[in-house]
């Protein structure tokens, strides 16, 4: 039943986006939610489908009619009792009737009621248990919702009391979240850290975190880090066997087979962008990847030819990507337009050496200067210090004196500089 719930939300998804499978997720949709208590998706797909196609689907109204009257029936008794829970304050039948309301609007398809219901029902807890249920409803409706902030609240509070805070689902949704976030390399993070535990929690689908843990390695890692934190990984090694093009992907980076790596990642494009959780990163994804391989590959190269570069990256824009990369200061090589030849610019050791040299003589003439400044100043009784009234002139003609001796030296020193 879960998984039958999980492909109904991916193909609500799907039907939002313009793309070549949606009419077939439409149909599926209402294959899929025909005589079923979510009345309200069946209700949407037929009128989106009447309305994208000339052929018209006939709408089975009594099936509507007769889910609806079930499901306001059932909401209308349930919410009386919830009424007479709350005047009599039990908290516990009060917690249980958000909980049956919440499952209700559920299966309608009314996710956030449902949510609205866990959220409620904070209120009424009275034990831990009671705690790491309720936050752990409000992470499964989250990741649906795609409500990335209040998954990791949830997950924060049940670390905070669960000693068990490490288990394999509260992980994947960790990963979910920072993926809806853009935080690439804690979604790494977190995936890495999976034991061999099985997971049970159908809201995290294992193929899709396989998909997001190789696309966000390959757009944060190295090489060497890939292969010792995800190739090498006994608890990752076995579940690759359920999406075995993401281990294809992170070979081809290791191995510098480029060409074959993009050709795979725009084979597998659609599956990506119809992802709800990876839909709106794909773009950068790429980008980050496209750019990363390229500093990978010049890092073994002095010298390189634009024909080389072309023929290993196998796109039309790979000099205008390389070009930009050079600009931005991320690639330290020259691009001769003539030979077409990239030329890596070395730092000349000498004249750095030569520029610290200067810099650590200037910084110690100037203390030197100020320190025979004091000196002078200190011979010449210049500091102000507390002493008693002086009666008598000749002394106060010698300090000028003195005064005025120090500001003939000041003046040499200035004519030496």
């Amino acid at each position: 039943m879960e998984i039958k719930n999980q492909k109904i939300k991916n193909l609500n998804f799907i039907k939002t986006i313009d793309s070549p499978f949606r009419q077939e997720a439409i149909n599926l949709l209402i294959t899929r939610t025909h005589n079923t208590a979510n009345y309200s998706a069946y209700n949407d797909a037929i009128n989106l489908y009447n309305n994208l196609s000339t052929e018209k689907i006939p709408i089975d109204d009594e099936y509507i009619t007769n889910t609806e009257s079930s499901f306001k029936s059932k909401l209308q008794s349930l919410e009386f009792e919830l009424k007479g829970y709350l005047n009599n304050n039990l908290k516990e039948s009060i917690r249980m009737s958000y909980y049956s309301l919440a499952d209700l609007y559920k299966q309608a398809g009314f996710l956030e009621h449902s949510l609205n219901c866990y959220l409620k029902a904070r209120d009424y807890l009275s034990s831990t248990d009671q705690l790491i249920e309720n936050n752990l409803n409000l992470i499964s409706l989250s990741i649906e919702l795609r409500n990335y902030s209040l998954i990791k609240n949830s997950i924060i509070k049940i670390n905070s009391i669960s000693l068990n805070s490490k288990s394999n689902n509260l992980l994947l949704a960790a990963a979910i979240a920072d993926l809806g976030q853009s935080n690439f390399s804690n979604v790494v993070e977190n995936i890495c850290n999976i034991s061999d535990a099985p997971i049970d929690d159908t809201s995290v689908s294992l193929p899709d975190s396989l998909v997001y843990l190789s696309l966000t390695a390959l757009a944060t890692q190295s090489r060497s880090q890939i292969r010792q934190r995800i190739l090498d990984n006994d608890a990752l090694r076995s579940k690759f066997e359920f999406e075995p093009h993401t281990k294809q992907l992170l070979l081809l980076y290791c191995n510098s087979n480029y060409k074959e790596l993009f050709g795979l990642l725009e084979e597998q494009k659609w599956r990506y962008i119809l992802d709800p959780h990876l839909h709106n990163h794909v773009s950068d994804l790429f980008q980050l990847i496209y750019n990363r391989s390229i500093l990978q590959y010049f890092d073994s190269f002095k010298n390189l030819s634009l024909e080389n570069l072309q023929n290993t990256f196998g796109r039309d824009d790979i000099l205008d990507q390389t070009i930009q990369l050079i600009k931005s200061g991320s690639l330290n090589v020259k691009f001769d337009k003539v030979t077409g030849i990239f030329h890596k610019t070395e730092e000349d050791t000498r004249q750095a050496l030569l520029s610290k040299a200067l810099n650590v003589t200037k910084h110690n003439n100037k203390s030197t200067r100020h320190i025979l400044y004091r000196i002078k100043v200190i011979d010449n009784n210049l500091i102000k210090q507390k002493q008693l009234p002086v009666t008598h002139t000749p002394h106060k003609e010698k300090q000028r004196r003195n005064s005025d001796q120090l500001d003939i030296d000041l003046e040499d020193d200035k004519m030496i500089d």
